[in-house]
């Protein structure tokens, strides 16, 4: 045998199925040091997802870090287990929380989870992650099980006395100060009655290897094993409504999952039953409340006409209609309300995570033309725009565009009015702290200088994201898009062309008939969006031409960005000046120049030149610099926790970061901004006259422009629209 065909052997093996078996009592021996090998369904779902970890803002790439900075600020987990399921991190906490709550033993592990969503918002996606989560994760069992037995569950045969004795001799009981504490009793809380098959064999009714002698039963005959987990074999099932004989049966399916995940497809479809017959839905009655199912399937019963019990996460995907319309039909529907947990999955409002599904997308065809490097984020823009709230007065006069930002994890100083949100749990952020935008984590929202982000939420409400431009939708015009531009001569997608592309498609669909009204209305705000500006450079307050001046503002800020590659520097020397001479002018003291090692009057120009860019004068501005004295303290404590929150082990001096402070921030920027636009102006439209310090730097920014993405037809395009409408003079 040849050493290639070797190592093709070694690269094609598998883990098998069962990896390795020992005797009961070994297993009992091991459960002090690993009690975890009889945990329920909910907590080895928890620790599969909890061990492939959580992305970190240093590893999510430049387009997304903003926004996985925020979630980790918010204390929102982005887990990797779902991270494919773009834009989901929210509610993916919120069903990670259902989880934790059963993991503990709580009355989550007796329900399921519905997951409601209209069409695209990827609820099937979620759904596939939990099952592909357990695929391959191992778990202990009864050997020879069908069911996959735990094998805590053999111990319910004993009577307490004996589990008592059990417990001292494994040294999993304890005393403290005269108190004992059970290790075994507490992993047997959620234990079971075992399955018919492990009964009958430890019993010795079935005969075989490993089995008992019915004369003298004992448990020590019986084996563990430790097996993967597979829809292939045992753990994992999805059923859906089928006309019989053309699926698999719910009971099944549900005995099928035992240990692991079912999953119940579009379950509330199914046509009613006649009249005299029961829903085949009624199962799920007893295996989530009390968790077991009738023993047999079909017509039949077993021997035991007894019960199957079943310890699995039962999740159903529905619509809402649905849903609604089985409810509507139960005689007592309260009886299936109680025994589920209700998640409504909105669409994704994270530009910077749609844009990263375009990508996902891109990269499975086989072909595909230059894009602009704004294209698919103009294309993320407009989807998100569609599904959520336009009308501004609905959010404390915050715009649809500035929403959108702060959504993706872009700090923006608020209107001060919009503090006056109250301090009310949201379902989106049921979780333990916040981070402010321009305010502490800790305060009353009247007391925060600017709103939060969560303040957005509350006021957006539930209802925000439940229509639109769904990702199938996108999708689909997405494929459209890269066959009409490898098209066309150049083979580009330049960002107006994609607008203008993106306009068509949603005309057309508009005008499809038998449309839903919520789809009609979605492509009604849409066309809104898409259409061209006029003569103003910003969208109107209900986001007409949103997509145009967003495209403006995008384009000015990364033609501005690349002729100013040391901006942060200078934005960090005006930072750390003014702060410097603010501070000695509210304590009446001088500046110490460490240059000249002398001590300085304080710069009233320069830090009324930072002020107006904030628009402050007078006492106004007086005041502002008073406050600075006990704020820089807390700024300077809050970028500390944050680098330690990021793991910054450095150990060199602190930088005080010109972002901290958004007011100033703001100013800073503002500043910056007109200096580099008159630069700007300067070399695109000067043909001569350029020092050669100039000449240098219009084409090192021509160099950085291709870097991000631009090729030679795509820049020309860009650059021929900037140039055509000034945008250098264009403010945000």
């Amino acid at each position: 045998m040849s050493e290639n065909t070797q190592n093709l052997e070694e690269l094609l093996g598998l883990k098998p199925l069962v990896e390795e078996s020992i005797t009961f009592p070994e297993f009992l021996k091991s459960l002090k040091d690993h009690p975890d090998r009889v945990d329920t369904a909910a907590a080895r779902l928890v620790r599969a997802v909890e061990e492939k970890g959580i992305v970190s803002p240093e590893e999510a790439g430049p387009d997304r870090r903003a926004y996985i900075q925020l979630l980790k600020e918010l204390r929102i987990p982005a887990y990797k287990a779902f991270d494919h399921v773009r834009g989901a991190q929210r509610f993916a906490h919120r069903l990670m929380t259902h989880y934790k709550s059963a993991a503990k033993n709580g009355y989550q592990m007796r329900q399921a989870l519905v997951l409601l969503s209209g069409p695209g918002a990827g609820k099937t996606m979620l759904g596939d992650a939990l099952s592909q989560i357990l695929e391959g994760e191992d778990v202990w069992a009864v050997e020879g099980c069908p069911i996959g037995e735990n094998p805590i569950n053999l111990l319910t045969l004993l009577t307490a006395e004996q589990r008592l004795k059990l417990s001292t001799a494994l040294g999993m009981r304890t005393e403290k100060g005269g108190v004992f504490v059970d290790k075994l009793e507490e992993l047997m809380l959620t234990a079971q009655e075992p399955c018919e098959h492990c009964f009958k064999k430890v019993m010795g009714v079935e005969k075989g290897e490993g089995g008992a002698d019915a004369a003298h039963p004992n448990l020590s005959t019986m084996k563990v094993q430790r097996i993967r987990l597979s829809s292939r074999t045992n753990g994992l099932s999805v059923w859906s409504p089928s006309k019989d004989g053309s699926g698999c049966d719910l009971h099944g399916a549900l005995v099928q999952a035992n240990r692991g995940v079912v999953r119940l497809l579009e379950a509330f479809s199914a046509n009613g039953v006649k009249e005299g017959e029961v829903s085949e839905l009624s199962l799920l009655l007893e295996a989530t409340d009390s968790r077991r199912v009738p023993s047999g399937t079909g017509s039949g019963c077993s021997q035991s006409n007894g019960w199957t019990h079943l310890d699995q996460n039962i999740v159903i995907e529905s619509n809402p209609g649905a849903w609604k319309g089985f409810l509507d039909a139960q005689p007592d529907r309260a009886a299936y309300l109680r025994r589920t947990r209700v998640l409504y999955m909105p669409y994704n409002t994270v530009v910077s995570e749609e844009a990263e599904a375009y990508k996902d997308a891109l990269h499975k065809f086989k072909a595909r033309p230059e894009y602009d490097p704004l294209a698919l984020r103009l294309m993320a823009i407009l989807a998100v725009a569609s599904r959520m709230i336009a009308d501004s007065s609905k959010t404390a006069g915050v715009d649809l565009g500035t929403r959108i930002r702060l959504y993706d994890g872009e700090q923006i100083v608020l209107p001060k009015t919009v503090s006056a949100v109250k301090d009310a749990p949201s379902p989106y952020n049921n979780y333990g702290g916040a981070a402010s935008i321009g305010g502490a984590s800790n305060a009353k929202s009247e007391e925060k200088k600017s709103a939060t982000v969560e303040d957005i939420w509350k006021l957006a409400g539930e209802d925000e994201a439940k229509v639109g431009l769904n990702m199938g939708f996108m999708l689909a015009a997405l494929s459209r898009i890269n066959e009409v531009a490898l098209s066309t001569p150049k083979k580009v997608a330049p960002a107006l062309a994609v607008l203008g592309w993106l306009q068509t498609i949603v005309q057309m669909a508009k005008e499809v008939p038998d449309i839903s009204k919520e789809e009609r209305e979605a492509y009604e705000r849409s066309l809104k969006f898409l259409k061209p500006l006029q003569t103003r450079t910003q969208a109107g307050s209900d986001g007409e031409s949103l997509m145009e001046a967003e495209y403006r503002r995008l384009l000015r800020q990364q033609f501005l960005s690349v002729f100013a590659p040391d901006y942060d520097s200078r934005a960090n020397n005006l930072n750390e000046k003014y702060w410097e001479h603010a501070m000695a002018s509210a304590q009446g003291k001088e500046v110490f120049d460490p240059e000249t090692k002398r001590k300085l009057a304080v710069d009233v120009p320069f830090m009324s030149k930072i002020e107006v860019a904030m628009g402050k004068t007078g006492d106004e501005a007086t005041r502002f610099r008073s406050s600075l004295v006990g704020e820089k303290a807390i700024l300077i404590q809050a970028q500390l926790k944050k680098s330690q929150a990021t793991g910054d082990d450095s150990t060199g001096p602190l930088v005080f970061d010109w972002k901290l402070h958004p007011e100033i921030k703001k100013a800073i920027s503002k500043i910056l901004d007109e200096e580099i636009a008159a630069k700007v102006s300067k070399l695109l439209t000067t043909e001569f006259g350029l020092t050669e310090e100039e000449e240098s730097l219009r084409k090192d920014s021509m160099d950085r422009l291709k870097a991000l993405g631009y090729s030679e037809a795509t820049l020309e395009v860009a650059l021929n629209y900037f140039k055509e409408n000034e945008l250098w003079k264009v403010s945000e």
